[in-house]
Protein backbone atom coordinates (compact mmCIF):
# COMPACT_ATOMS: atom_id res chain seq x y z
CA UNK A 1 0.00 0.00 0.00
CA UNK A 2 1.68 3.19 -1.08
CA UNK A 3 2.58 5.78 2.25
CA UNK A 4 0.04 8.64 1.77
CA UNK A 5 1.75 12.30 0.75
CA UNK A 6 1.94 14.08 4.16
CA UNK A 7 -0.10 17.58 4.32
CA UNK A 8 1.63 20.12 5.27
CA UNK A 9 0.58 21.67 8.24
CA UNK A 10 -0.34 25.62 8.04
CA UNK A 11 2.18 28.30 9.14
CA UNK A 12 1.17 30.29 11.84
CA UNK A 13 1.10 33.74 12.12
CA UNK A 14 3.10 36.12 12.78
CA UNK A 15 3.18 36.85 16.72
CA UNK A 16 3.00 40.40 17.62
CA UNK A 17 4.08 41.12 21.49
CA UNK A 18 2.68 44.51 21.85
CA UNK A 19 0.05 46.97 19.76
CA UNK A 20 2.70 49.24 18.58
CA UNK A 21 4.20 46.50 16.67
CA UNK A 22 0.80 45.48 15.36
CA UNK A 23 -0.09 49.00 14.21
CA UNK A 24 3.34 49.32 12.09
CA UNK A 25 2.46 46.18 10.44
CA UNK A 26 -1.13 47.26 9.43
CA UNK A 27 0.34 50.73 8.50
CA UNK A 28 2.62 48.94 6.03
CA UNK A 29 -0.36 47.89 4.33
CA UNK A 30 0.86 44.24 3.17
CA UNK A 31 -1.56 41.48 4.19
CA UNK A 32 -0.66 38.90 1.65
CA UNK A 33 0.79 35.90 2.82
CA UNK A 34 3.93 36.84 0.85
CA UNK A 35 4.14 40.46 3.20
CA UNK A 36 6.61 40.67 5.86
CA UNK A 37 4.01 39.63 8.56
CA UNK A 38 2.30 37.19 6.07
CA UNK A 39 -1.68 37.53 5.45
CA UNK A 40 -3.65 39.43 8.08
CA UNK A 41 -5.90 36.58 8.61
CA UNK A 42 -3.13 35.00 10.46
CA UNK A 43 -1.60 37.24 12.33
CA UNK A 44 -1.59 36.61 16.09
CA UNK A 45 -2.19 39.23 18.16
CA UNK A 46 -3.43 37.55 21.55
CA UNK A 47 -0.48 39.73 23.59
CA UNK A 48 -2.57 43.01 22.70
CA UNK A 49 -4.99 43.62 24.96
CA UNK A 50 -5.64 47.65 24.31
CA UNK A 51 -7.45 48.03 20.63
CA UNK A 52 -8.11 51.82 20.95
CA UNK A 53 -7.44 53.89 17.93
CA UNK A 54 -6.36 50.91 16.32
CA UNK A 55 -7.33 51.06 12.86
CA UNK A 56 -8.02 54.60 13.38
CA UNK A 57 -4.28 55.22 13.36
CA UNK A 58 -3.66 53.93 10.34
CA UNK A 59 -3.22 56.65 7.31
CA UNK A 60 -5.22 53.65 4.97
CA UNK A 61 -8.06 53.98 7.70
CA UNK A 62 -10.58 55.11 4.79
CA UNK A 63 -10.02 52.17 2.65
CA UNK A 64 -8.93 48.95 5.12
CA UNK A 65 -11.27 46.35 5.27
CA UNK A 66 -8.59 43.96 6.07
CA UNK A 67 -9.81 40.38 6.88
CA UNK A 68 -9.37 40.26 10.83
CA UNK A 69 -12.20 38.04 11.47
CA UNK A 70 -10.07 35.14 12.70
CA UNK A 71 -8.09 37.42 15.49
CA UNK A 72 -7.79 35.95 18.71
CA UNK A 73 -8.92 39.12 20.67
CA UNK A 74 -10.07 37.69 23.90
CA UNK A 75 -7.04 39.73 26.20
CA UNK A 76 -8.53 42.87 24.68
CA UNK A 77 -10.40 44.92 27.41
CA UNK A 78 -11.06 48.42 25.67
CA UNK A 79 -11.98 48.77 21.60
CA UNK A 80 -12.76 52.94 22.07
CA UNK A 81 -12.13 53.93 18.42
CA UNK A 82 -11.09 51.23 17.19
CA UNK A 83 -12.81 51.24 13.91
CA UNK A 84 -13.21 54.62 13.60
CA UNK A 85 -13.31 56.31 10.61
CA UNK A 86 -13.19 53.17 8.77
CA UNK A 87 -16.05 53.83 5.75
CA UNK A 88 -15.24 50.87 4.09
CA UNK A 89 -14.90 47.92 6.37
CA UNK A 90 -17.38 45.56 6.88
CA UNK A 91 -16.24 42.31 7.78
CA UNK A 92 -17.89 39.76 9.98
CA UNK A 93 -16.61 40.17 13.59
CA UNK A 94 -18.74 37.47 15.03
CA UNK A 95 -16.15 34.69 16.08
CA UNK A 96 -14.72 37.89 18.26
CA UNK A 97 -13.86 37.04 22.05
CA UNK A 98 -14.93 40.28 23.53
CA UNK A 99 -15.58 38.46 27.03
CA UNK A 100 -13.16 41.49 28.51
CA UNK A 101 -13.95 44.27 26.78
CA UNK A 102 -15.48 47.18 29.54
CA UNK A 103 -15.89 49.73 26.86
CA UNK A 104 -17.30 50.33 23.07
CA UNK A 105 -17.11 53.59 22.42
CA UNK A 106 -16.72 54.93 19.04
CA UNK A 107 -15.90 52.01 17.77
CA UNK A 108 -17.58 51.76 14.73
CA UNK A 109 -18.19 55.27 14.67
CA UNK A 110 -18.25 56.71 11.03
CA UNK A 111 -17.96 53.80 9.03
CA UNK A 112 -19.97 51.49 6.95
CA UNK A 113 -19.95 48.67 9.12
CA UNK A 114 -22.79 46.25 8.83
CA UNK A 115 -21.16 43.17 10.10
CA UNK A 116 -22.89 40.19 12.58
CA UNK A 117 -22.20 40.73 16.23
CA UNK A 118 -25.08 38.52 17.20
CA UNK A 119 -23.10 35.98 18.41
CA UNK A 120 -20.19 38.39 20.56
CA UNK A 121 -19.28 37.22 23.85
CA UNK A 122 -19.00 40.34 26.30
CA UNK A 123 -18.49 38.02 29.18
CA UNK A 124 -19.73 34.33 28.55
CA UNK A 125 -20.52 31.68 26.06
CA UNK A 126 -19.12 33.03 22.75
CA UNK A 127 -22.65 31.73 21.37
CA UNK A 128 -24.74 34.16 23.08
CA UNK A 129 -24.14 38.01 24.38
CA UNK A 130 -22.85 39.05 27.41
CA UNK A 131 -22.01 42.32 28.12
CA UNK A 132 -21.87 42.63 31.92
CA UNK A 133 -18.89 44.18 31.15
CA UNK A 134 -19.21 46.97 29.11
CA UNK A 135 -19.92 50.31 30.85
CA UNK A 136 -19.58 52.74 27.94
CA UNK A 137 -21.61 52.96 24.47
CA UNK A 138 -20.88 55.88 24.13
CA UNK A 139 -21.65 56.93 19.85
CA UNK A 140 -20.58 53.20 19.24
CA UNK A 141 -22.40 53.20 15.94
CA UNK A 142 -22.64 56.95 15.62
CA UNK A 143 -23.12 57.67 11.21
CA UNK A 144 -22.36 54.16 10.99
CA UNK A 145 -25.27 54.84 8.32
CA UNK A 146 -25.53 50.82 7.33
CA UNK A 147 -25.64 49.15 10.40
CA UNK A 148 -28.81 47.20 11.61
CA UNK A 149 -27.56 44.21 13.31
CA UNK A 150 -29.39 42.55 16.52
CA UNK A 151 -28.73 44.12 20.07
CA UNK A 152 -31.20 42.82 21.34
CA UNK A 153 -29.67 40.58 24.16
CA UNK A 154 -26.82 42.63 24.64
CA UNK A 155 -26.64 42.64 28.84
CA UNK A 156 -26.45 46.76 29.54
CA UNK A 157 -27.11 46.41 33.46
CA UNK A 158 -23.55 47.98 34.10
CA UNK A 159 -23.88 51.03 31.22
CA UNK A 160 -23.87 54.13 32.41
CA UNK A 161 -23.78 56.65 29.69
CA UNK A 162 -25.48 56.38 25.88
CA UNK A 163 -24.49 59.30 24.41
CA UNK A 164 -24.79 59.64 20.37
CA UNK A 165 -24.73 55.44 20.92
CA UNK A 166 -27.05 55.02 17.43
CA UNK A 167 -26.43 58.58 16.34
CA UNK A 168 -27.15 58.83 12.56
CA UNK A 169 -27.46 55.38 11.89
CA UNK A 170 -30.09 55.94 9.18
CA UNK A 171 -30.42 51.82 8.50
CA UNK A 172 -30.94 50.91 12.28
CA UNK A 173 -34.46 49.25 13.57
CA UNK A 174 -33.32 47.16 16.03
CA UNK A 175 -35.63 46.01 19.11
CA UNK A 176 -34.11 47.53 22.51
CA UNK A 177 -37.12 47.14 24.29
CA UNK A 178 -35.55 44.49 27.13
CA UNK A 179 -32.13 46.61 27.30
CA UNK A 180 -31.48 47.55 31.08
CA UNK A 181 -30.66 51.22 31.66
CA UNK A 182 -30.98 51.63 35.11
CA UNK A 183 -27.51 53.24 35.70
CA UNK A 184 -27.55 55.13 32.69
CA UNK A 185 -27.62 58.63 33.37
CA UNK A 186 -27.27 60.17 29.74
CA UNK A 187 -29.48 59.44 26.99
CA UNK A 188 -28.23 63.09 24.99
CA UNK A 189 -28.45 62.51 21.12
CA UNK A 190 -28.72 58.89 21.85
CA UNK A 191 -30.96 57.89 18.80
CA UNK A 192 -30.86 61.24 16.90
CA UNK A 193 -31.37 61.28 13.09
CA UNK A 194 -32.12 57.54 13.64
CA UNK A 195 -34.81 58.14 11.03
CA UNK A 196 -35.95 54.06 11.34
CA UNK A 197 -35.53 53.65 14.80
CA UNK A 198 -39.38 53.20 16.18
CA UNK A 199 -38.44 50.23 19.01
CA UNK A 200 -41.03 50.76 22.13
CA UNK A 201 -38.69 51.68 24.76
CA UNK A 202 -41.27 52.44 27.28
CA UNK A 203 -40.08 49.81 29.64
CA UNK A 204 -36.72 51.08 30.49
CA UNK A 205 -36.00 52.72 34.03
CA UNK A 206 -34.90 56.00 33.44
CA UNK A 207 -34.30 57.22 37.37
CA UNK A 208 -31.19 57.66 36.68
CA UNK A 209 -31.02 59.96 33.94
CA UNK A 210 -29.95 63.49 34.13
CA UNK A 211 -30.04 64.68 30.38
CA UNK A 212 -32.31 63.56 27.67
CA UNK A 213 -31.37 66.69 25.33
CA UNK A 214 -32.07 65.65 21.82
CA UNK A 215 -32.61 62.16 22.61
CA UNK A 216 -35.28 61.47 19.81
CA UNK A 217 -34.33 64.23 17.63
CA UNK A 218 -34.82 63.73 14.11
CA UNK A 219 -36.42 59.95 14.74
CA UNK A 220 -38.67 60.83 12.12
CA UNK A 221 -40.17 57.09 12.46
CA UNK A 222 -40.55 56.77 16.49
CA UNK A 223 -44.11 57.16 17.81
CA UNK A 224 -44.68 55.58 20.81
CA UNK A 225 -45.98 56.70 24.12
CA UNK A 226 -43.37 57.34 26.67
CA UNK A 227 -46.25 58.69 29.61
CA UNK A 228 -44.63 56.18 31.72
CA UNK A 229 -41.65 57.47 32.28
CA UNK A 230 -42.85 60.54 33.96
CA UNK A 231 -43.63 58.55 37.21
CA UNK A 232 -39.99 57.24 36.88
CA UNK A 233 -38.23 60.88 35.83
CA UNK A 234 -36.99 62.49 39.62
CA UNK A 235 -35.60 65.90 39.27
CA UNK A 236 -35.40 68.12 36.64
CA UNK A 237 -33.30 66.36 33.69
CA UNK A 238 -32.48 68.36 30.77
CA UNK A 239 -35.32 67.29 28.36
CA UNK A 240 -34.75 69.89 25.15
CA UNK A 241 -35.79 68.87 21.57
CA UNK A 242 -36.34 65.51 23.28
CA UNK A 243 -38.93 64.23 20.72
CA UNK A 244 -38.32 67.17 17.94
CA UNK A 245 -39.10 65.96 14.77
CA UNK A 246 -40.20 62.43 15.39
CA UNK A 247 -43.65 61.08 14.29
CA UNK A 248 -44.62 62.23 17.82
CA UNK A 249 -48.47 63.79 17.94
CA UNK A 250 -46.37 66.17 20.75
CA UNK A 251 -43.00 66.21 18.83
CA UNK A 252 -42.89 69.89 19.08
CA UNK A 253 -44.43 70.18 23.00
CA UNK A 254 -41.99 70.94 25.52
CA UNK A 255 -42.03 68.42 27.98
CA UNK A 256 -43.32 69.89 31.66
CA UNK A 257 -41.52 68.61 34.50
CA UNK A 258 -43.18 71.04 37.15
CA UNK A 259 -46.24 69.91 37.11
CA UNK A 260 -48.25 67.46 39.00
CA UNK A 261 -48.43 65.11 35.68
CA UNK A 262 -45.33 65.04 33.57
CA UNK A 263 -45.37 65.01 30.02
CA UNK A 264 -45.93 65.08 27.14
CA UNK A 265 -43.73 62.25 26.29
CA UNK A 266 -44.75 61.81 22.73
CA UNK A 267 -48.25 61.54 24.01
CA UNK A 268 -50.18 64.16 26.17
CA UNK A 269 -49.99 62.58 29.37
CA UNK A 270 -53.18 61.75 31.28
CA UNK A 271 -53.79 60.31 34.63
CA UNK A 272 -54.18 56.03 34.58
CA UNK A 273 -57.26 55.47 35.12
CA UNK A 274 -58.79 53.26 38.13
CA UNK A 275 -60.37 49.91 37.34
CA UNK A 276 -64.13 50.11 38.89
CA UNK A 277 -64.14 48.72 42.09
CA UNK A 278 -66.44 45.56 41.94
CA UNK A 279 -69.51 45.73 44.50
CA UNK A 280 -69.34 42.26 46.69
CA UNK A 281 -72.24 40.19 46.63
CA UNK A 282 -74.07 39.33 49.29
CA UNK A 283 -74.33 35.66 50.35
CA UNK A 284 -78.04 34.64 50.09
CA UNK A 285 -80.17 34.43 53.26
CA UNK A 286 -81.62 30.80 53.94
CA UNK A 287 -84.46 30.93 55.58
CA UNK A 288 -83.76 27.97 58.57
CA UNK A 289 -86.38 24.92 58.59
CA UNK A 290 -88.68 24.41 61.26
CA UNK A 291 -88.77 20.54 60.86
CA UNK A 292 -86.43 18.36 63.19
CA UNK A 293 -83.84 16.47 61.87
CA UNK A 294 -83.53 12.76 61.49
CA UNK A 295 -80.98 11.56 63.76
CA UNK A 296 -78.95 8.75 61.78
CA UNK A 297 -79.74 5.17 63.34
CA UNK A 298 -76.74 3.37 64.09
Amino acid sequence: MPTPVPTIAPTAGYVFPDKPTLIDALEQGDYSPTGPYGTITTWNVQAVDNFSSLINSISSVSTFNGDVSNWDTSSVTTMELAFFGASSFDVDLSSWDTRKVTSLGLTFANNAFNGDVSTWAFNGDISSWDTRKVTKLDATFDNAAAFNGDLSSWDTSQVDSLVRTFRATAAFSGDLSSWDVRKVTSLAETFEGATLFKSDISNWDVASVTTFNGMLDGASAFDHDLCSWGTKITGTPDVTDMFLSTSCPESATVVNLAASLKGPFCYTCSAPTKAPTKAPTKAPTKTPSQEPSIVPTL
